[in-house]
């Protein structure tokens, strides 16, 4: 007999527990199985013998040993630039000693995307440890584990937490600058390497100075970026001198400071004197087209031909239009075969003998959404749209309708059955109560009196009330009792024209 804990055996799991005895050279051997051994197991086995000359027992002690229990109150205490503090406790139910700490931490980009995993091992009799060479400005996620002889247990429930910025270390490249005029100059760049930025970027500083003057330090204007992922980025800097050699640097900056300047690029301005900068502004837009006015003073100067800039959406490339004026001081130009419901950034220069003039003001517009057509009674999916449901306005339109139509029917079924009831319940009915029923009178049809007004017509005035003659002489003749009255004479036919003519009321 095998006990558990002084509990047999058959009565802690049968299903888990199973015993064999079998026979050898020595006796009996008795074998008892555990199968998927966990914790619950651990405990104090008897195994009892006993036959006709005495008993005997043997003691075994069972220890499961497991993977530790998970560490508890995981936190950040404290953040810096690339380095962050965490503490924890140790494991509550864990019945082997704990060999180290095992701590994991990756780096989280902005698309949700995990970085290389790290891990760092920590001694078991600490529970405060230092992670460092983290990069500032970014996004972690962090978890503990705690290890003992068998190996790792569960990991900890997450922390995450962001580390303080830095002035970025990588400088703006591929810089290019073009004269557009004799005061304006189109500068063009693109964002460091992502992982120079050290936080996030807020924008750009542009400087320019005159070339040759070397001790005067660069003049900055600032450029605020709008698009937090866009790599690409330009910048008109004007009211420069005419035919003048500058020198132009950008540089990055963020919360914390400003990082590394790009390489000097030179550029001159032109020496002749180009057209004004036109005025652009839009005249009306389609869901394919957009009607641009535009203004420009002519001032004596011939222009060759206006350009047109626009790029759609979030594209980087501006395309260009070009088309003669016939020297107008204004006019309309239509941009045809866009796209729908579609943003458009555009500006306009204008070019002569001399170049091309400053820019206009960069405009955004956008493109008219595709009108829905009504749709088919009893269908509410737009045919465009791939069998997707359309507009939620045309859909509460449609319902609207379908629910006036449903409660019209309603009301003319039910009073179709009205009608036909009434119909139905004047047939059973005398002709003079339908009558009454229905609104109508047959013709030669005459309504009969009520009341204590005379019930029969006499035209010569000389027929009796009553059967007989009444004396007045004599009180005691009464006129007969109605109650009395024959009862094949009560109904709504004259047997005798002298017989009252009584309808039943």
């Amino acid at each position: 007999k095998w006990f558990k804990d002084s509990t047999p055996i058959d009565k802690v799991d049968p299903s888990r527990y199973s015993i064999t005895d079998a026979p050898n050279k020595e006796g009996t051997k008795s074998i008892m199985t555990v199968s998927s051994a966990d914790v619950k197991d651990d405990g104090l086995y008897h195994c009892f013998a006993e036959n006709s000359f005495g008993k005997d027992e043997r003691k075994i002690r069972v220890t499961i040993i497991e993977p530790p229990p998970a560490p508890t109150n995981f936190a950040v205490q404290q953040v810096w630039s690339r380095t962050v503090r965490v503490s924890w406790s140790k494991p509550l139910d864990s019945k082997t000693s704990i060999l180290s700490y095992l701590i994991r931490y990756w780096k989280v980009s902005s698309t949700g995307v995990n970085d290389r995993l790290n891990e760092v091992n920590v001694s078991s009799s600490l529970s405060v440890h230092l992670v460092k060479d983290l990069e500032p400005g970014s996004h972690y996620e962090a978890s503990i584990i705690a290890v003992n002889e068998v190996g790792l247990g569960p990991a900890s429930a997450k922390v995450t937490f962001i580390t303080g910025e830095e002035e970025p270390t990588g400088a703006p490249v591929d810089l290019h600058v073009i004269s557009r005029g004799p005061t304006t100059a189109r500068i063009a760049w693109r964002s460091p390497l992502r992982n120079t930025w050290n936080g996030k970027l807020l924008g750009f500083y542009v400087g320019y100075r005159l070339f040759d003057n070397y001790k005067t330090p660069h003049s900055f204007r600032t450029v605020s970026m709008i698009q937090s992922n866009a790599s690409h980025h330009e910048y008109f800097l004007s009211s420069l001198l005419k035919g003048s050699k500058y020198s132009i640097i950008v540089k990055a900056y963020n919360s914390a400071g400003t990082g590394p300047e790009t390489q000097e690029v030179t550029v001159e301005t032109l020496a002749g004197d180009v057209p004004p900068s036109p005025r652009l502004f839009v005249s009306s837009a389609t869901i394919d087209s957009i009607t641009l006015g535009y203004s420009i003073p002519l001032a004596g100067s011939k222009i060759q031909n206006l350009d047109l800039h626009f790029k759609e959406g979030d594209d980087v490339t501006w395309r260009e239009m070009d088309f003669f004026v016939e020297n107008k001081e204004s006019g309309q130009y239509t941009l045809t075969s866009l796209n729908p419901d579609t943003v458009y950034t555009i500006y306009l220069t204008a070019t002569n003998e001399n170049g091309i003039s400053d820019p206009s003001h960069i405009i955004k517009t956008r493109t008219l959404r595709i009108h829905r057509e009504t749709y088919a009674v009893g269908s509410i999916f737009d045919p465009s749209s791939g069998g997707q449901f359309g507009d939620y306005r045309d859909f509460v339109s449609i319902l609207s309708i379908i629910i006036a139509v449903v409660i019209i029917v309603i009301v003319i079924v039910f009073a179709f059955v009205y009608v036909r009831k009434v119909q139905l319940d004047a047939a059973t009915k005398p002709n003079f109560e339908f009558a009454l029923a229905t609104g109508t009178l047959q013709l030669n049809k005459s309504i009969p009196n009520f009341g204590t007004e005379r019930r029969f017509i006499d035209g010569d005035n000389n027929k009796p009330l009553m059967h007989g003659t009444i004396n007045l002489d004599h009180t005691n003749q009464l006129p007969v009792a109605y109650s009395n009255s024959p009862p094949e004479n009560r109904h709504s036919k004259m047997i005798d024209p002298t017989h009252v003519y009584d309808w039943p009321r």
